[in-house]
């Protein structure tokens, strides 16, 4: 299958090329090239703030936000049969000047943080997510696994999203 990068916001530059390759890497390493396709967007503050309002109700802008084409997947247990004849697992949405802030505050590079957001998000197709401590753990492992592997293959040092602070923990589902 596939999966398709677009930069829809102007306020911060980005390498698509670049992003398009990472984002490449990560679904070879959640097994998912083959059979599977995304989509990956980068979108304005002001857009996911909206975005964030219409479909969480929650206020401000945020840094990702994914949504599942498929509702009934169990973290770890996907399979291609049990979702029909649409393979698209779903969208993920950055918002690149929410992460550059992050950046700046981190001391961490911009373009080299952004297959974190995407791993975040990825899980987040995948059915894992953060409202339980056990939820948690469960994404928290599997960030940290991709991302490990994603540093082996790259070079570039990658944290779990779901490391950072409680803020990504519990409750804050994306």
């Amino acid at each position: 299958m596939s999966f398709v990068v677009r930069n829809l916001q102007r306020s911060v530059p980005l390498s698509v090329k670049h992003l398009q390759s990472h984002v490449s890497i990560l679904m070879n390493l959640f097994d998912l090239i083959e059979s599977y396709s995304l989509g990956v967007i980068c979108v304005s503050k002001l857009r996911i703030k909206e975005m964030n309002k219409v479909y969480r109700n929650v206020e401000g802008s945020t840094d990702v936000l994914s949504f599942p084409n498929h509702q009934d997947i169990i973290p770890g247990q996907l399979q291609i049969e049990s979702l029909g004849f649409d393979n698209s697992l779903g969208d993920i949405f950055l918002c690149p000047s929410v992460i550059k802030q992050q950046c700046v505050e981190d001391e961490t590079d911009f373009q080299n943080s952004l297959p974190v957001y995407v791993t975040h998000g990825i899980c987040h197709l995948l059915g894992y997510t953060h409202n339980t401590k056990e939820d948690w753990k469960l994404m928290f492992s599997k960030e940290k696994e991709i991302l490990s592997a994603f540093t082996q293959r790259t070079g570039i040092n990658c944290i779990p999203l779901t490391s950072y602070s409680n803020k990504y923990c519990l409750g804050d589902n994306m």
